[in-house]
This record gives C-alpha cells, sequence and structure tokens, in this order.
C-alpha cells in the first residue's frame, strides 16, 4: 500500500487580515471589528491542521485538525464570496517540495486541505496492521475514504 505525500504550506495565508479587509468593503468596519476574533480562529485553525509532520503519533490529530478546517472552510463558502477574498496562499508541491504554486483562491486552499486530509487517510491506512482480516478491512476502507476526496 502506498500513502500520498504531504502538502506543506509555504508561510502563512492570512484568513484574518482577508476576512477583516473584505467584511469592511462590503459592511463596515464595526462589523469587521465585531468578526475580528473569529477570523484569527480560522489562522489558527489553518495552522494547527499543517504545523506538525504526518507521523503514527500525529495522524488522528491531523484528521480532527483538517476536517475542523474544512469545517469552518465551508462555513466560509456560505456566508461570503470567497472569490472576493483577497486571500493568497502558497503551497508546496507534495511530489516536488521545491516546486511552490501561489494562487489568490480560497478554492485552492479548499483543494489543498481536501488533498491533505486524503493524504492524512492514506497514511492511516498503511499503518493498519493487516496480517488479519479485519485489519485489511480498515485500510481498505481508509484508502476507499482518501480516494473519495
Amino acid at each position: 500500500m502506498l500513502a500520498l505525500p504531504f502538502k506543506r504550506p509555504d508561510g502563512d495565508a492570512d484568513w484574518a487580515g482577508a476576512l477583516d479587509r473584505y467584511i469592511r468593503r462590503a459592511y463596515s468596519a464595526r462589523q469587521a471589528d465585531a468578526h475580528a476574533a473569529a477570523g484569527r480562529l480560522v489562522d489558527e485553525t489553518r495552522r494547527l491542521a499543517f504545523a506538525q509532520p504526518l507521523t503514527d503519533k500525529t495522524a488522528g490529530l491531523l484528521r480532527a485538525a483538517l476536517l475542523r478546517y474544512l469545517r469552518l472552510l465551508g462555513s466560509l463558502e456560505r456566508r461570503f464570496d470567497l472569490g472576493e477574498l483577497e486571500l493568497a496562499s502558497v503551497w508546496r508541491s507534495a511530489f516536488n517540495p521545491s516546486a511552490k504554486q501561489r494562487e489568490p483562491s480560497a478554492q485552492f486552499e479548499r483543494a489543498a486541505a481536501l488533498y491533505n486530509l486524503a493524504a492524512v487517510l492514506s497514511f492511516e491506512a498503511t499503518a493498519e496492521q493487516r496480517s488479519d482480516a479485519d485489519g485489511i478491512r480498515r485500510a481498505c476502507q481508509l484508502l476507499q475514504l482518501a480516494a473519495g476526496l
């Protein structure tokens, strides 16, 4: 079984700043100030989702953090027009870490997070004990989940 390599962000995406600018432009400065903590929460959740290396000990934590980050992104997509959000994120290629790609798109950020969730699931599948039928079944289920992302 093969596991997908984990993608790494190159620097931080400034969700707090991007959301603040968008809310000030679309709504008001008062609304932006009232929701500043929410922007910082998105930044912190992103940092937790991508800060740790993928190991046996961190796989479960990374999976939970990535799922939380993806839920936050989904919530933001329902509330704001993310196409107008001035968010630029830089990601290193999972297969060639020296290659970087910068995209001013929240959808690219979501795609990278989904890829990393698939990488975590495939890593967990390779860590399953495959000497019995239950272990093989669990590993196959994890790989199916990863493929479905």
